[in-house]
């Protein structure tokens, strides 16, 4: 190739080049480490919203209809102490809201509900803005949820004395997705997303989840770096949804049941510049959920189909 050629396509390179950054001025391309990096004395928050429609293709789930989930958690978070690896931080919920869709339409139990006497709302109203404590790696694994359950056992359990048998079951289900075990899921499905090491826009990293609560599956995602930006970092997340072991139990409308779950899910999130918190995240879940038990009342192994979609807002203040 002749000098003259050489020069043109250096020309024409630094000509592309000169435009890229003019038009896409706050993208960056050089490696970033993505990790929570907190301060004390600032406040953390999120608002975490999930909302689930449940179907099946089978009349053999006796009592069992469609059903559509939705529970909201409002959280706000505070750096207690700053180790080397992690953040131990003292936690409140502000809101707390609960609903399914009955035969009369949509029931909603809301720690906003100040008249209601029912077990829910009064308990919803004791759990707001009462601390308790985890503990989270800067790489955002949740070590521990500490005091919650005793805090909701403190506030329910004491009002349970002659409760009618539905109520009993609003109670667990409370404990079933707002106690130390429902929240470190849904903290785990928030946060496990900060790479090791440093990352640049186009690469992908892998991590896998196992989910305990509803119907256990394990969850293979697949991260890639979209963007970074003044304002906020772009990842793009991709999940296979995969059965647990055969034997692993699955709660299922008041049931102990064996499902094998299969499916995906896609979505986005955008992280905080600086502090690497969440801002913003979305996803969608298709699952197929199949009865794997030896429960013999059934003519065929009934199928839930789950559709479901995430939703995470944060901020720092």
């Amino acid at each position: 190739m002749s000098n003259i050629k050489q020069q043109k396509i250096k020309q024409h390179l630094g000509v592309v080049m000169w435009l890229m950054v003019l038009l896409f001025p706050g993208c960056k391309s050089e490696p970033v480490k993505l990790e929570l990096n907190l301060e004390k004395g600032k406040e953390y928050t999120i608002r975490y919203v999930e909302k689930s429609f449940v179907s099946r293709d089978t009349n053999s789930l006796t009592g069992v209809g469609n059903l559509n989930f939705r529970y909201r958690m409002n959280m706000v978070f505070r750096v207690k102490e700053i180790k080397d690896l992690s953040y131990m931080m003292e936690v409140e919920y502000q809101k707390l809201d609960y609903g399914y869709l009955a035969n009369n339409g949509m029931v909603i139990f809301s720690s906003d509900d100040t008249v209601s006497s029912g077990i829910v709302p009064i308990g919803f109203q004791g759990m707001i803005n009462r601390p308790f404590n985890i503990e989270i790696s800067k790489r955002g694994k949740v070590i521990s949820v500490d005091n919650l359950d005793s805090m909701i056992r403190n506030v329910l359990y004491r009002k349970m004395a002659g409760a009618q048998y539905y109520q009993v079951e609003e109670v667990r289900r409370i404990v079933f997705f707002f106690g130390e075990s429902g929240l470190k899921e849904v903290l785990t499905h928030v946060f496990t997303i900060y790479p090791k090491g440093v990352v640049k826009v186009g690469d992908f990293w892998n991590k896998r989840i196992l989910y305990k609560g509803g119907i256990p599956s394990n969850w293979v995602n697949e991260y890639s770096l979209q963007s970074v930006s003044d304002t906020s970092t772009t990842v793009a997340v991709k999940t296979s949804i995969l059965p647990t072991e055969k034997g692993v139990p699955s709660w299922f409308h008041d049931q102990n049941m064996e499902f094998m779950a299969t499916g995906n899910s896609d979505g986005e999130i955008r992280l905080e510049p600086g502090s690497g918190w969440i801002k913003y995240s979305k996803s969608e879940q298709d699952i197929k959920a199949k009865f794997a038990g030896n429960n013999e009342i059934y003519s065929r192994p009934p199928v839930l189909w789950i559709r479901g979609v995430t939703e995470v807002v944060g901020s720092v203040r």
